[in-house]
């Protein structure tokens, strides 16, 4: 049995609105520049596995619980 948990990646959201302007929501620069700690962000989380009964992705609810610069943690 392989313990090893699947490795993950976040979905870059501006390449997929550019992807799909009319069916993809990302919030602008300035709509981002304005989040705080304590907010919530959706992010899409994309997971790599050789097993094909495991999702590709999910997309969570996150709270920012601080920011440092341009990084969200």
């Amino acid at each position: 049995m392989n313990t090893k948990l699947p490795s993950w990646s976040l979905e870059d959201a501006k390449n997929l609105s550019e992807k799909f302007p009319f069916t993809f929501y990302k919030p602008s620069s300035d709509e981002v520049k304005k989040l705080a700690k304590g907010n919530q962000v959706k992010l899409i989380f994309l997971f790599a596995s050789d097993d094909p009964k495991t999702p590709q992705g999910e997309r969570m609810w996150v709270t920012i619980e601080e920011i440092s610069g341009t990084a969200y943690i």
